[in-house]
């Protein structure tokens, strides 16, 4: 559960175009930034739904169905829209940037790592491997043979 309040279709709407007014006025400012993201979960769609069963399933066990969203789950409050988006952009921190050039300067290149949870982080260049191929690609050299 969330502690946000619920709204009205109508202030839904109203928002909505308060955040588009903002983006049109101010693309550039901080609050823009912020009326993106309010934007973007204002407008999001659901991938998926479940119900209290399945949650109670999950709880116990290790799974729990989803079902293909359809309009009557719109309706039906016994159905739980399931979201998923992106987060929001993050630009790597001047001190990630700063470590990153030290290294490139040093080595001749440097590496910022972006794992999913985790912040990023400037890899030593000394110790990564990287393999590169054409295979699958089309590019192929020998002819499909092996």
């Amino acid at each position: 559960m969330n502690n946000f309040p619920a709204i009205t279709e109508a202030q839904r709407q109203q928002l909505i175009e308060s955040c588009q007014l903002e983006i049109k006025q101010n693309p550039h400012s901080p609050h823009a930034q912020m009326a993106k993201i309010a934007l973007a979960t204002l407008t999001a769609e659901p991938v998926a739904y479940t119900d209290d069963e399945e949650l109670e399933d999950l709880s116990k066990h290790t799974f729990a169905n989803m079902f293909t969203p359809r309009k009557e789950y719109k309706t039906d409050p016994l159905w739980m829209p399931l979201f998923t988006a992106p987060p929001a952009p993050v630009l790597c921190s001047p001190a990630y940037h700063d470590e990153a050039k030290r290294l490139a300067e040093l080595h001749g290149m440097s590496f910022v790592v972006f794992r999913h949870g985790e912040a990023p982080a400037v890899a030593d260049p000394t110790r990564v491997i990287i393999g590169f191929t054409d295979k699958g690609l089309g590019h192929d050299t020998t002819g499909g043979k092996k």
